[in-house]
Parts: structure tokens; C-alpha cells; sequence
């Protein structure tokens, strides 16, 4: 059920904070930096569950999660390397090899699955490095080098809420759902996402130093594009 899920991941995020994985700022605005304060912490959670979370939604075709977060953790190693962090190097190194093997058995037909447990675990994982990645980057470059998990589940959010429905009951609104209906392939709609997500990385790359407005407005720009394009469909209507 979904509310013991929830307690779990905010139990664990308490953990990683204790540790000293928590997000401080959201990035410098017009000379101002965004420090939280006192909210620090319960953001830090949100995020942590919020993302954790989201690679648990995407989830929904054989190869797909573990695609896209290969790509994710590809632009997380490369980081790791620039700044000489072990711990990033580590973390990625390990998840990017237990992927890659997952994946051989996972590709349509699948013979193993993800599942919950694998699913947030991912999830989970890629969200600490994000934030140990915070400390040299700028906060809002974080958007592009995960930015499919967040796109998707923004738009599946918003897009509940504005045709008055929960937006934690489950409905075929999804980003793989929509290719999925244009491709008639499985196996085409994962190459096409984690693609995608592999942009995303080398974006998210390119802007590591940039001005965190800029990069805030370049990812709005993105996503209204994409919740737009996705919602004119002429599927819609079937959903």
C-alpha cells in the first residue's frame, strides 16, 4: 500500500539527513541565494520521496526504469570523475554495473523484474547522489540530469489534478504510455525515453555553472512544451 511505502522513504531520508546529505539552498537568484532555513529539512525529505518516487512510476515497461536511470547515473559518473568524489564514483560505479546486468534480463520479454523494492532503491540511491552532486553544482542542473522522472510525474500530477482526479490513483497518462500509442512497440518506446533522458544528461551537463534563473527558465520552457504536446494529443480524450 502506498502510505507504508511513504513512511519507509521518509524514514530513510531522516538517515541520509542525519548523515549530512540535506539540501541547504535552491540556488542563487538575482545576487540572492535561496538558502531554506528551518525548511531545510522537510524539502530535503520531499525531495528525496518525490524522486524516489517518480523512478518508481516510470516503471511501467520491461527496461524502462533501469534504461533511464542508467543514463541519469552515466551523467552522475562523469561528474564524479570532474570533481574527484569518491563517494559519487562509488555509488554510481556499483548501480551502473548491477543495471547493466538487470537490464539483459529485463529486456522485453522480460525474465526478472524491478518491482517495488528495486524500483525505490534505484530511486532512492540516484536522489542521494543528486544531492551530494549539489555541492558542486548548481542546484537547478539537477532538473536536467534527472529530468525525465521529474517531467513525467509533474505532468502526471498536474494533469490528475486539473481533470479533478487523485493524483495518487494509478491511470495510463503516463510518458510511456503516449509513445507507447504512436510506436505500437515496446521496445521502441523505452529506446525513445531513454534517449530522451540521455539529452536531458548532456543538457544538464552543459549547464552545471550556469545562472540557476536561467536554467529554471529553460526547464519551465521544457515542461510546458512537453505537458502542451502531451495533452493536445488527439489520445487524450481515450484516457
Amino acid at each position: 500500500p502506498p502510505y507504508p511505502k511513504f513512511f519507509a522513504m521518509a524514514v530513510s531520508s531522516v538517515l541520509i539527513i542525519s548523515d549530512g546529505y540535506i539540501i541547504t539552498s535552491l540556488g542563487t537568484y538575482f545576487s540572492y541565494e535561496a538558502t531554506l532555513g528551518y525548511f531545510a529539512i522537510p524539502f530535503t525529505i520531499f525531495a528525496i520521496v518525490g524522486f524516489t518516487n517518480a523512478t518508481n512510476l516510470i516503471d511501467g515497461l520491461d527496461g524502462l526504469s533501469g534504461s533511464v536511470s542508467l543514463m541519469i547515473l552515466l551523467g552522475f559518473l562523469v561528474l564524479g570523475f570532474k570533481y574527484h568524489d569518491d563517494i559519487i564514483i562509488s555509488l554510481s560505479s556499483i548501480l551502473i554495473l548491477a543495471i547493466l546486468v538487470f537490464l539483459y534480463f529485463n529486456w522485453t520479454p522480460a525474465k526478472i523484474f524491478l518491482g517495488d523494492s528495486g524500483a525505490l532503491l534505484m530511486g532512492f540511491t540516484i536522489a542521494l547522489i543528486a544531492i551530494k552532486l549539489i555541492d558542486y553544482i548548481s542546484p537547478t542542473s539537477v532538473f536536467f540530469l534527472t529530468g525525465i522522472p521529474i517531467l513525467d510525474t509533474l505532468f502526471v500530477m498536474v494533469n490528475r489534478i486539473k481533470n479533478h482526479k487523485s493524483p495518487f490513483v494509478a491511470d495510463k497518462t503516463h510518458l510511456h504510455h503516449h509513445i507507447l500509442r504512436h510506436t505500437d512497440s515496446k521496445k521502441r518506446t523505452v529506446k525513445v525515453i531513454a534517449l530522451s533522458q540521455a539529452m536531458f544528461t548532456l543538457i544538464g551537463l552543459s549547464l552545471i555553472n550556469n545562472a540557476d534563473i536561467l536554467n529554471l527558465s529553460i526547464f519551465g520552457v521544457i515542461y510546458l512544451l512537453f505537458f502542451v504536446m502531451l495533452t493536445s494529443s488527439k489520445h487524450q480524450q481515450e484516457l
